[in-house]
């Protein structure tokens, strides 16, 4: 929790740049939850790039809601492993996995 992002294992903005880029996405805007409120937030807000362990165990991440031109975007979390999850922001015969996460 809170390593220098030099050395950082995995924080959400790598992650969500990575899946955006991957998905020839582009963000539109970002909605972060900070001490029980939910605020606009850029994609390096320190919120979303705080290092902390996905794997097993207790959630660490910050909970999001990040909209692109194509996608919406979110933490998911499985067992205390965390990962970015996305759905289509309009409907077309696009389908989707329940397990099919970033």
């Amino acid at each position: 929790m809170g390593k220098n992002r030099d050395s950082c294992d995995f924080n959400w903005c790598d992650a969500l740049k990575s899946i955006i880029h991957y998905q020839n996405d582009e963000l539109l805007c970002l909605y972060i939850e900070d001490g029980g409120k939910i605020r606009k937030a850029e994609i390096d807000d320190p919120l979303m790039v705080k290092c902390f362990d996905e794997g097993y165990g207790a959630a660490e991440g910050c909970a999001f809601c990040a909209w692109g031109k194509k996608n919406v975007y979110f933490p998911h979390e499985y067992d205390g492993y965390e990962s970015i999850n996305f759905v289509r922001r309009n409907p077309d015969k696009w389908v989707k996995n329940h397990g099919s996460c970033w």
